[in-house]
């Protein structure tokens, strides 16, 4: 095979901004080096529906032929303004202060790389996706058409904060909610008291493990009429999906009792939900996968996460669906390292899969 070299690729991408809903900069990178291998970039209007710069990005060849593998990545991280990649230890980490963008940078790497190395050439059952705003609620993955990802079988979601060769087969059931205060007397803003008390309010949550993730963000969250300035994205998991609407009304009533507020004081809304996932044995496409990483020389093992992946969202969409570890660690930190010996290997890994897949 030709040298796609995710390492190079990796680091270019670190320059870029990427913030999520502010993934503009890296997208228009991403596209240029798409279409420099001749290869076509739809978007589905994502961006405008979440407030943001950029849509998912989805690349596919043949739209009539049967579908197989989509390889999924997130385009949004949280990394410091100012990266400065460098080898140490046989790692990548960030010189600069702050987090050096791993997650899910090493993913979209590693799928750009898959592409030039086959000079640009996509199989006609293989797909890619490119998403927006995972980091604060697996938004752009919420909003991708239902219409394109049900034609596919199974999805490799290139995400994972594990050694490469870290296969995740299994997540529980998850909903994500927008909350935040409503305006006094008609206000055009919230008050500075309001900001505060949804800073303790976030706090409380964390604090007390009553959320699996919560973000504080910037609004409008145009698609579900949320336009306040400031808003609370609460992630909340369970063991069936049935159950996680009434565990959030139960986490809303806590929050009343224990702030003393009224209903009319705050907004609340459903985002979406993850329907959770898991494997009782493993299918062709998902021994293929195994074996393409064993042969290099990667050490296999399948893992349940209690963490919430966009393979979780690919399983809702109808689709069998794993979470790859990609070889970083400390991700979101300082501390923030990606292991190069696990880059190359999963570079290798995934040209041998989707050759396999011709």
């Amino acid at each position: 095979m030709q040298k796609g070299n995710a390492e190079k690729i990796f680091k270019e991408l670190t320059a870029r901004r990427c913030a999520p809903r502010r993934e503009g900069e890296l997208a228009q990178k991403i596209v240029s080096e798409l279409n420099d291998l001749n290869l076509e970039v739809k978007t589905d209007g994502a961006g405008e529906k979440i407030g943001g710069t950029t849509d998912n990005l989805i690349i596919e060849t043949d739209t009539r032929a049967p579908k197989d593998t989509l390889l999924v990545a997130h385009i949004d991280a949280v990394k410091s303004k100012k990266t400065e990649p460098i080898r140490s230890d046989g790692f990548i980490k960030n010189r600069a202060e702050g987090a050096l963008g791993a997650d899910d940078l090493v993913g979209v790497s590693v799928i750009l790389a898959l592409l030039r190395a086959s000079g640009g050439h996509l199989p006609s059952d293989l797909g890619i996706i490119f998403t927006v705003a995972e980091e604060i609620g697996l938004l752009g993955a919420s909003l991708l058409p239902g219409e394109y990802v049900k034609r596919y079988d199974h999805a490799i979601v290139m995400d994972g904060e594990a050694p490469a060769g870290t296969i995740f087969y299994e997540e529980p059931a998850a909903g994500f909610f927008a909350f935040t205060l409503t305006k006094r007397n008609g206000g055009e803003e919230m008050t500075a008291r309001q900001k505060m008390l949804l800073r303790r309010i976030r706090h409380y949550w964390e604090k007390n493990d009553l959320c699996v993730v919560s973000h504080l963000i910037s609004g409008p969250l145009p698609v579900w009429e949320f336009f306040q300035e400031e808003i609370l994205i609460v992630g909340i998991r369970g063991e069936e999906i049935s159950r996680i609407n009434s565990l959030w009304q139960r986490r809303i009533k806590e929050l009343q009792r224990h702030f003393g507020i009224k209903r009319s004081d705050f907004v609340s809304r459903v985002l979406h939900f993850c329907s959770g996932y898991n494997f009782e044995s493993i299918p062709p496409w998902l021994s293929s996968l195994k074996s393409s990483l064993q042969s290099t020389g990667l050490d296999v093992e399948f893992q349940k996460s209690s963490h919430i992946s966009e393979a979780n969202k690919m399983s809702q969409f109808g689709l069998e669906s794993v979470n790859l570890g990609m070889g970083y660690s400390h991700g979101h930190t300082s501390r923030e390292k990606l292991d190069i010996s696990s880059l190359k290997a999963l570079e290798k890994a995934l040209y041998f899969y989707t050759k396999g897949s011709e």
